[in-house]
């Protein structure tokens, strides 16, 4: 597949930080892939549990309706919190072809074989049964 628009991620706590948030994430998803991410967006003060995240939740729109290719985060942790709504989305965005890389885990729905999309949505759902 070819990744026409890929896009970052970032959530941070404070307005004070999202300057060099973003230049340290820009930086390293140039590092991994070769380019800048077409676009960021940006949370500022939103908890990772909260999905109604304005820049979450149009990022997530974006991609299921096809303006999307490729979503970068930092970790699994800045793209959601909320297990059951992690496993929803990304079963919603691996359905429509949108990869997901979260880049401290290296876990990345595009180079990864299907089984391994499968162990972590289980794995994520056990935790939720879990908790």
């Amino acid at each position: 597949m070819e990744i026409k628009k890929a896009v970052l991620y970032c959530r941070v706590a404070r307005l004070s930080d999202e300057e060099k948030e973003q230049e340290n994430q820009v930086a390293r998803f140039k590092q991994l892939f070769g380019y800048e991410p077409t676009e960021i967006y940006t949370d500022i003060g939103k908890s990772g549990r909260d999905n109604n995240r304005p820049e979450y939740r149009r990022m997530i729109d974006d991609a299921l309706s096809g303006k999307i290719d490729y979503i970068a985060v930092k970790c699994l942790a800045k793209f959601n919190r909320d297990l059951e709504a992690t496993i929803n989305v990304l079963r919603q965005l691996v359905a429509k072809g949108v990869g997901v890389f979260m880049m401290n885990e290296d876990l990345d729905t595009l180079r990864q074989p299907p089984i391994i999309h499968v162990a972590l949505i289980e794995m994520l759902e056990r935790a939720v049964k879990h908790k």
